[in-house]
């Protein structure tokens, strides 16, 4: 049988937190159409499809990028680089890349714009990608207090425009985004002091890490 991945990513809209991609692999013949573009999904629906979605992918590879090397790279090499390691790491026979990219691998891949309504094996990327960094941003925000993280998950909503304006950059920030720049004024990450920006930055290997997961799924990692 054929081993084929379905490759997604989820966050490169955000001002704050990393851009997660999510990488799965399947040899199974049976075809699973409930696998879909996480964005058509409720959380509540995400949520449930998880574990069925951990349970029957023979590999699977989260990746997140964080805020430091999207300043340094631009999101858009970011997210190239972490779906080129997801697809070193899963070494599936065929990779099927939501969107159009164009990445720098000897690897055979097709990009396939809107890939993840299309083709469960993106659909299940994209949930996967989707749950774990909505998990992520929720547990930063009982870290970075007073952004309201845990709602809307880092994305310039008129709430967190609010929040950056009174409180400021957070560690966790996209310092290279104009929205950023603009509301949160000059202030400098390396100026920003905390517990919390340590157990960050110690979370980068390689300017590319595995956080430890989120609650749930530890017991498939």
């Amino acid at each position: 049988m054929v081993t084929i991945a379905g490759i997604d990513e989820v966050g490169r809209g955000p001002i704050a937190g990393p851009v997660v991609v999510g990488a799965t692999c399947f040899t199974s013949t049976v075809s699973y159409p409930q696998f879909t573009d996480s964005k058509s999904l409720t959380e509540k629906k995400r949520e449930q499809l998880v574990f069925e979605i951990l349970e029957k992918a023979d590999k699977w590879v989260l990746i997140a990028v964080g805020p430091q090397t999207i300043d340094r790279l631009n999101i858009l090499e970011a997210t190239r680089h972490a779906m080129t390691r997801a697809m070193s790491y899963l070494q599936a026979e065929e990779n099927l890349v939501d969107g159009n990219m164009r990445l720098e691998t000897s690897l055979s891949y097709t990009s396939i714009i809107k890939g993840d309504a299309t083709h469960w094996q993106i659909g299940a990327a994209s949930i996967l990608a989707k749950v774990w960094r909505d998990r992520l941003m929720k547990s930063y925000d009982t870290i970075f207090t007073g952004y309201d993280f845990k709602k809307h998950k880092g994305y310039p909503t008129p709430v967190h425009k609010k929040a950056l304006i009174k409180h400021g950059p957070s560690p966790i920030h996209r310092f290279s985004y104009r929205t950023v720049s603009q509301l949160g004024g000059e202030i400098q990450r390396a100026l920003l002091t905390s517990n919390s920006d340590e157990l960050l930055i110690a979370s980068e290997k390689d300017d590319y890490f595995f956080t430890p997961p989120p609650e749930g799924f530890s017991e498939y990692s």
